[in-house]
């Protein structure tokens, strides 16, 4: 039975920590991404309670498929007395009527539907939540009663009536030319988001404000046409500016493989040119000021970009996926770098970091497989989560004399780093820093840091030697698990905390001292560290909780300094799969009989004082 428990509890383990990963890595996840049945099912249930009807959340709703990583909605979900339709179930009818009485569609309600053609709106509905319809891939035509106070539609578009919004484009509409009304004023976000049919747009003169994600998603548009008469927009050769041709809000001829941006554009704004697959150069203005958030992103061919010094701000996600990108020069008068900037640049060998950022942000290089250095500028204090994780070429890094903070993930899996000094000024390390840092020979601990986090050195294969300063007082879950080729290590006496997993499948491990002051020794701490073969337990121990020394087969000598064993509490499998036969259990003089008459140390066939 044991066997079984130690088996599903590890597997869970296991499967937490994935999660936890993927929870990080994946932050915008929809429904139909969630990691597993049950999870999808209470994350349901949990967003019907908040909405005020728990029971519509009713399990019969949820099916699972042979595949327990699959869900299937069998019913569709309505929340507050049948007021608010939460999902849609992935039906086999092409048109799908919203019942009567519903007056709000959640957002995501029919997210990821594959089915459904038509979309039929009653008079009752009043609000319709932003990306109700996102990944609605076959949507050919929204029909809305005529009675709707708040909604109607035109030719199967979907609008708003307030300010008479153009709220929604048919994502699969056949239609290749599309002309707004006159009389519409607005475009909404993610109103034409992924109309795969769209070739050409023309916008009336009465639009005054359209939103910064309005065409997200549009690969296959050539051409947006503006009326002269629009007192804010403009279109030059089909592409969408502002009025005075400050801003380049869209890119849409896919076409051409070199672009120079009019030089009176200062702003390039969100999204512009992304997914432009056969970009490959982009001349910028010498006066360009602002690089918006995924401005180039996704743009494969793009080979190298000149970034004028006039350049005070790059955006979020700006140059995500550019995988041809192989090298780029940072001006110098740079104060913003965004989040992902450069994420996934796989051919990025080379880029500078300028002494006015205050930090490396997250995810900055994340994902940079060809990046083999870097310089951290003393500007820069922190480095974000993420920020170089997954640089597998990455083999050299100097940090700033007054970087304070390195948050969680920001060198995982950089598995070519042999070597990096962390200087003094660092307060703060988060977790799995250096997580499957495969070549890490060792490593300095900074005097400030308090506590080593949950798996900052996981899977560290070569590190051999640490060294931990006396400020520290507690090593977290996982901090050290699978660092097999670490022989030895010299726990100050400072710590007061050790967790679980701490140093297990330590392979080479063969001598720890506990500090004296730890007082629990946590579960699975030396799990499989099958080299180990001295321990001396601390006076003020006071609980060995199970499989703390499961499977060290190698362990000859146990030193315990308690005189009363009973004082001790353990767990019944704490030595489990460690050879009671081999290992010597060395206990205070005069104390063999106690030790002999404990239901667990009892069992060590070799117990023997310290005068003996």
């Amino acid at each position: 039975m044991w066997g079984l428990i130690f088996v599903f509890s590890y597997i869970t383990v296991c499967c937490s920590a994935i999660r936890i990963d993927k929870f990080y890595k994946k932050k915008y996840e929809l429904m139909s991404h969630f990691k597993n049945f049950e999870e999808y099912k209470k994350a349901l249930s949990e967003q019907t309670k908040t909405r005020g009807d728990t029971k519509s959340a009713k399990s019969e709703a949820l099916q699972k498929s042979t595949d327990q990583w699959n869900v299937t909605l069998t019913k569709s979900i309505y929340a507050q007395k049948g007021k608010m339709l939460i999902t849609v179930a992935q039906c086999d009818e092409t048109t799908y009527r919203i019942q009567n009485g519903t007056e709000k569609i959640a957002k995501n309600a029919f997210v990821e539907n594959q089915i459904t053609q038509r979309i039929e709106i009653p008079s009752s509905v009043t609000v319709i939540e932003n990306s109700a319809f996102d990944g609605c891939k076959n949507i050919e035509w929204y029909e809305v009663d005529k009675e709707n106070p708040n909604y109607y539609s035109i030719d199967g578009v979907l609008y708003e009536k307030s300010d008479h919004i153009l709220f929604k484009y048919p994502m699969a509409k056949k239609d290749n030319l599309f002309r707004t009304p006159s009389n519409t004023t607005k475009i909404a976000d993610r109103a034409f988001k992924g109309s795969i049919h769209l070739r050409e747009i023309s916008i009336s003169s009465s639009v005054v404000n359209i939103a910064a994600d309005a065409f997200e998603g549009n690969c296959n548009l050539r051409e947006i046409n503006v009326e002269g008469g629009n007192p804010y927009y403009t279109s030059i050769d089909g592409i969408l500016y502002d009025k005075e041709i400050k801003k380049l809000i869209l890119f849409v001829n896919k076409e051409k493989t070199e672009f120079t941006i009019p030089p009176t554009v200062t702003h390039i704004g969100y999204n512009a040119f992304s997914h432009c697959h056969q970009i490959k150069r982009v001349f910028l203005p010498k006066e360009i000021s602002i690089i918006g958030d995924s401005a180039f992103a996704h743009c494969y061919a793009m080979r190298d970009i000149l970034l004028p010094e006039s350049i005070l701000s790059i955006g979020n996600l700006a140059f995500e996926d550019c995988t041809s990108l192989s090298e780029i020069n940072l001006p110098t008068h740079l104060y913003t770098l965004g989040n992902w900037a450069f994420k996934n640049c796989v051919s990025l060998t080379k880029i500078n970091l300028p002494n006015t950022l205050s930090s490396v942000p997250n995810g900055c290089f994340e994902q940079c497989t060809a990046l083999k250095s870097i310089n951290i500028p003393s500007s820069a204090i922190t480095i974000g989560e993420n920020a170089f994780s997954f640089c597998s070429s990455l083999s050299h890094v100097e940090l700033s004399q007054n970087t304070i903070q390195i948050k969680d993930w920001a060198f995982s899996h950089c598995s070519s780093l042999s070597e990096i000094k962390l200087p003094q000024s660092i307060q703060s390390i988060g977790i799995s820093v250096f997580e499957c840092c495969e070549s890490l020979l060792s490593i300095t601990i900074p005097s400030q840091i308090k506590e080593i986090p949950n798996a900052v050195f996981k899977e560290c294969k070569k590190l051999t030697y640490i060294d931990l300063p006396q400020s520290v007082y507690a090593i977290k879950q996982w901090a050290f698990s699978g660092c097999s080729s670490l022989t030895d290590i010299t726990l100050p006496n400072t710590i007061t905390q050790i967790e679980s997993w701490a140093f297990c499948q330590c392979e080479s491990l063969s001598f720890i001292t506990l500090p004296e002051h730890l007082k629990q020794l946590k579960k699975w701490t030396l799990w499989q560290c099958p080299r180990l073969k001295t321990v001396d337990l601390p006076i003020g121990l006071q609980e060995i909780e199970d499989w703390a020394f499961s499977e060290c087969g190698e362990l000859s000598d146990l030193h315990i300094l308690h005189e009363d064993p009973n004082i001790l509490k353990i767990g019944k499998e704490t030595f489990d799969r460690t050879t009671y036969e081999k290992c010597t259990l060395h206990v205070p003089d005069g104390t063999t009989n106690n030790y002999l008459q404990h239901p667990i140390f009892s069992k060590f066939k070799r117990i023997t004082s310290a005068n003996q």
